[in-house]
């Protein structure tokens, strides 16, 4: 699809974002080709190297799931050095472990060198009533990762687009994941 003109794509402006298992094959799939991909977006979503029967509990760590990434991009690595990531996932989330989305993001701290660690205000990003709290990771040329976790969403892609209940996995209510992305 990059190599279409008529399309217009930016090769070096595609992005992958998944939900759930969709998320984990989103990372595993930025791992393969770190080259190709500018960033990723994880949405309560288990690590890259676990299997689905154990999204319910925390079966690894950081670093074990960064150097299953590195493994993956193999003669890639260094493409990390421009990759993005951002992970949400809700508090109340009741398919993935929780602890999945705070390890996501120091995994992908590790993968990309971004030690420092500052907070953002998640209720004054767009969306319907958004709550929870937020955290942006930095390396010296700027921000690299940023995390939400979404105040009593569940297992679901945060929308923000009204009130309502979650359908389809898709919450109505918090914040705009969609327009934070863009």
């Amino acid at each position: 699809l990059v190599g279409d003109a008529a399309r217009g794509i930016d090769a070096a402006q595609v992005y992958l974002v998944g939900l759930s298992s969709g998320a984990t094959q989103a990372v595993t799939t930025a791992c393969l080709a770190p080259q190709v991909y500018a960033g990723v977006g994880m949405a309560a979503g288990p690590a890259v190297g676990t299997e689905a029967s154990q999204a319910s509990f925390v079966s690894t760590t950081a670093a074990a799931a960064a150097s299953v990434c590195r493994s993956l991009a193999a003669s890639e690595v260094a493409a990390f050095d421009s990759q993005l990531a951002a992970i949400v996932y809700g508090a109340s989330d009741f398919i993935v472990a929780r602890g999945y989305g705070a390890l996501n993001a120091d995994m992908f701290a590790d993968l990309y060198g971004a030690p420092a660690v500052s907070a953002f205000a998640v209720d004054a990003l767009e969306g319907y009533a958004p709550a929870g709290t937020g955290a942006v990771r930095s390396d010296a040329v700027g921000p690299r990762v940023s995390s939400i976790e979404v105040a009593g969403m569940g297992h679901a892609f945060p929308a923000g687009t009204g009130p309502g209940p979650v359908v389809s996995y898709v919450a109505s209510e918090g914040p705009s994941w969609p327009a934070y992305l863009l």
